[in-house]
């Protein structure tokens, strides 16, 4: 399980600012120039923001911060779900 810290959340609202779209892009970036992975991108999305998974997840695939790496991530699934089909 993922935890989320209080630095991470310190960091995430320093940004965030819930009346202007632009700050969740900011607040990931930060996140991501500080070392938290994805997943921790993720998880501090689900409980700052209150979101499901699917959501935070399409937001992460969405975001500046992680563009690079949609092409990697959308292989990875697919490769993913092809092993579940196969097992």
């Amino acid at each position: 399980m993922l935890i989320v810290n209080d630095v991470m959340k310190k960091m995430f609202r320093t940004k965030y600012k819930s009346n202007d779209k632009n700050s969740i892009q900011e607040a990931i970036s930060l996140l991501k120039k500080s070392g938290y992975s994805q997943m921790q991108c993720l998880r501090i999305l689900m409980e700052e923001l209150n979101l499901n998974i699917a959501d935070a997840d399409k937001i992460i695939l969405s975001s500046d911060a992680w563009a690079k790496e949609k092409i990697s991530n959308a292989k990875f699934r697919e490769d993913f779900e092809k092993d579940l089909e196969n097992s």
